[in-house]
C-alpha cells in the first residue's frame, strides 16, 4: 500500500512493488488511489481542530492498514495542539539591566517578547527540596496552581531540575493541568542537584503552542543566576511543605530575546 519502485534505466517511478528496481516509500496507493481515505480524514480533522481551537492545529495520528479485504483499516487520532504564532518580530532590549535588578537571568531561554502583568510566583523552596519527594511536590504545586486558576492569575514557576519529567529523580513530574496557569517556567539547579535542562520535543512544543516563556539556569554558566534572597522576602500568599506562592507588590517585567536565547526577569520597581 505504501511502496513504489524506481527504475534508474527509465528514470521513472512505478506505483506498486511488482516491477524490479529500487523500492521507495511513496504512499501512492493511499494518496493517489484511495485504498484508505487518509487525505480526506486529515482535511476534516484539521478543519474541525481549527474551528474548535480558533487557530491552525498540529495533529498526530497512526494508521493500521489491513492486508485482509474483509477487515477494515484503522485510523487512530492521538493528539492535537494549537499552532500559535506572534511576537516573533518583537525587538527586546536586555543589555541595560544591572545584575542586582534581576530576579533571574538565563542564556538558555525560549520564547520572544515581553511578558507583562505577572505578579505571582510559585517556587520550590530550596532548603526544603527533596528529590525523593518530587511526586508529592507535584501535587503541592497543583494545589497552588488551582488557587491561581480560580483567581485568573498567571504566574512564574521556578524549581530545580526538569518540570514535567517522566523520571521523578530528574525534577518535578507535574502534569500540564497542574501548571496550567504558568506563564513563565524556570528550571534551576541547586547545590548538589544539577540536571540537564528539559529536552523533550512534546514539552517544548507545548511551551511554544501556549506561548509560555522558558528559562534554563545551568550551573556551568556565569551569566545565569537567580536571587533566592529577594524571592524569599516577598509576601507569602500560600505555602505547602515544599512550595510557596508569593505575590510581588508590582508586576514583574519578563523579557526574552528569541534571537540570542537570552532572557531576564526584572524585579518589581
Amino acid at each position: 500500500h505504501i511502496g513504489s519502485v524506481y527504475s534508474p534505466a527509465e528514470q521513472r517511478i512505478y506505483d506498486g512493488i511488482h516491477h524490479p528496481g529500487v523500492r521507495v516509500v511513496t504512499f501512492a496507493n493511499v494518496l493517489k488511489y484511495d485504498v484508505f481515505p487518509l487525505a480526506n480524514i486529515l482535511i476534516d480533522l484539521l478543519e474541525i481542530g481549527r474551528y474548535g481551537m480558533g487557530c491552525p492545529v498540529q495533529i498526530e495520528f497512526a494508521v493500521n492498514l489491513t492486508q485482509q479485504k474483509d477487515q477494515p483499516s484503522n485510523f487512530y487520532f492521538l493528539q492535537i495542539r494549537p499552532m500559535i504564532s506572534g511576537g516573533e518580530a518583537a525587538d527586546v532590549q536586555l543589555d541595560h539591566f544591572e545584575a542586582d535588578s534581576l530576579l533571574c537571568a538565563s542564556e538558555n531561554a525560549m520564547g520572544n517578547g515581553r511578558y507583562m502583568n505577572i505578579a505571582h510566583i510559585v517556587y520550590i523552596k530550596p532548603d526544603a527540596f527533596d528529590a525523593s519527594k518530587t511526586r508529592q511536590i507535584a501535587v503541592e504545586v497543583g494545589k497552588l496552581n488551582s488557587k491561581l486558576v480560580q483567581s485568573g492569575e498567571k504566574y512564574i514557576l521556578i524549581g530545580p531540575g526538569r518540570w514535567g519529567t517522566a523520571d521523578p529523580w530528574l525534577g518535578v513530574p507535574v502534569k500540564w493541568e497542574q501548571i496550567s496557569n504558568a506563564r513563565i517556567i524556570v528550571e534551576t539547579h541547586l547545590e548538589g542537584y544539577t540536571v540537564e535542562p528539559s529536552q523533550g520535543t512534546h514539552f517544548f512544543h507545548n511551551l511554544t503552542s501556549f506561548q509560555i516563556g522558558y528559562f534554563a539556569l545551568q550551573a556551568d554558566s556565569t551569566d545565569n543566576h537567580i536571587d533566592w534572597n529577594w524571592l524569599e522576602q516577598q509576601p507569602v500568599i500560600a505555602e505547602t511543605e515544599h512550595a510557596r506562592l508569593v505575590k510581588c507588590s508590582q508586576p514583574l517585567d519578563v523579557r526574552i530575546d528569541g534571537r540570542t536565547r537570552r532572557g531576564v526577569v526584572v524585579k518589581t520597581g
